[in-house]
């Protein structure tokens, strides 16, 4: 219920600073969880830059290669969610709700991909999502460039597509299922166990590596457009950066202990 009525306050726009900081909302919490316990989750494994630069790696230079490395780079530098790149139809009106050719914008050092719609844009204001050019071979930019020279398609055409960039007018759709069944084969390809990685691997992955590169989690909730807390419950930064801690503290130890000076 609780979670229902932060929902609906996120949808709106409306602050949910009671909900996270609320004494007797915590208390009434950490009581259910006593009573009940907490309910096992399905394991969200995080694709990292380094699994990203080995999935690339494996996509070959056909249509559907192609554009699989197009979507996971693109997936991974903008925080995407599944859905937010997959689509199970399409019809003449479908890109002004789904992301299309038209929605790309290529500017000098990035590309903005412009999103008709979002979760956390559900009023349809448009999300536009910013990636720089990082000139490596999980560049979003350079990926996109090749798909569009190689594989041409009118603006109001989907971005993504099987088999060819109008597959979608034979049922050859994008699908979340086309995609992760691709997804499935290229990690077993890169000699990884596809277990435990899902639609929301490339976002629990990009907000890993950003806690990984010292980001806060403002910034973090800002390149991932998240509202609320939410984020903290998948995204497992916290280890990445108690590693980080515990090493700094272990070096430092090392280093006080080299410059102490010596007892005469």
């Amino acid at each position: 219920m609780i979670a229902s009525l932060k929902s609906h306050q996120i949808d709106y726009g409306y602050d949910n600073a009671n909900f996270e900081n609320d004494i007797q909302i915590k208390r009434m919490l950490r009581g259910v969880k006593r009573v009940n316990g907490l309910k096992p989750k399905n394991e969200r494994l995080p694709i990292t830059r380094d699994i990203v630069v080995k999935l690339v790696n494996q996509c070959g230079t056909s249509f559907n290669g192609i554009t699989m490395r197009t979507a996971i780079c693109v997936a991974f530098a903008g925080f995407l969610r599944t859905g937010e790149f997959t689509y199970s139809s399409w019809n003449s009106s479908s890109h002004d709700l789904l992301i299309s050719r038209g929605g790309i914008q290529f500017n000098k050092g990035s590309v903005t991909l412009t999103l008709p719609r979002s979760k956390s844009d559900p009023f349809g204001t448009t999300v536009p999502i910013s990636m720089p050019e990082t000139r490596d071979s999980i560049c979003s930019r350079e990926a996109l460039k090749v798909l569009f020279v190689r594989f041409p398609a009118p603006l109001d055409a989907p971005l993504f597509c099987q088999n060819n960039p109008l597959g979608y007018k034979s049922r050859m759709c994008f699908t979340r299922d086309w995609f992760l069944n691709s997804l499935r084969d290229l990690l077993i390809k890169a000699g990884i166990n596809p277990v435990g990685y899902n639609g929301h691997s490339f976002r629990t992955g990009a907000a890993h590596s950003a806690a990984a590169a010292g980001m806060t989690d403002e910034e973090i909730k800002t390149l991932g457009r998240w509202k609320s807390d939410s984020y903290r419950l998948y995204m497992g930064h916290n280890d990445v950066r108690r590693l980080k801690l515990a090493s700094k503290v272990t070096y430092n130890l090392r280093s006080t202990a080299t410059a102490a000076p010596r007892s005469k």
